[in-house]
């Protein structure tokens, strides 16, 4: 079994019966597999930071990325990944929300990914997953909208913002 597949299956079991993220984690990876002979980014380490970078929500939603960020640490120096690419990975997570700096090309795709999986169909249609507490239609929209703006700004690669703004519209 190859890291990655100890990856897969470690984010798949935290996950537990939080499909949706679950979800949202496989496109991750699957878009990432597909962009990174685009960008010349590792292959082991995008796969890796997709499977990791949102595996905190099972933990802390609130707080999901510094707990994926903990987790990632915890799982990759359980197997002496490399130091260096520990580091890369850690950063994609770190800076995949908020305004800390993408420091690799690797960081750069994950963040930009992310922001397409927010404004695409597939996130939209999750959130028939999440439970509202009876919020209304109105009040759902209102908590979508600044998501959807939240995922274009996400974009860090140039050549991706076509398509972010294709599925936005």
């Amino acid at each position: 079994m190859t890291i990655i597949d100890e990856a897969r299956d470690f984010t798949e079991k935290t996950y537990g019966d939080y499909k949706s993220r679950w979800l949202h984690t496989k496109r991750m990876y699957s878009f990432s597999m597909q962009y990174t002979d685009q960008f010349n980014a590792d292959k082991e380490v995008m796969a890796l930071a997709a499977y990791l970078h949102d595996v905190g929500a099972a933990i802390s939603k609130p707080k999901h990325v510094e707990e994926s960020v903990r987790l990632a640490e915890e799982f990759l120096s359980e197997r002496n990944y490399p130091e260096d690419k520990k580091e890369t990975i850690k950063n994609a997570i770190e800076a995949h929300h908020g305004d800390i700096e993408c420091k690799t090309i690797e960081a750069k795709l994950l963040k930009s990914l992310d922001g397409i999986e927010l404004v695409s169909p597939h996130f939209s249609a999750r959130l028939l997953y999440m439970p509202f507490g009876g919020k209304t239609l109105a009040e759902m929209v209102d908590f979508l909208l600044p998501k959807l703006d939240d995922g274009l700004s996400r974009i860090e690669l140039d050549e991706l913002k076509p398509e972010a703004q294709r599925l936005y519209n």
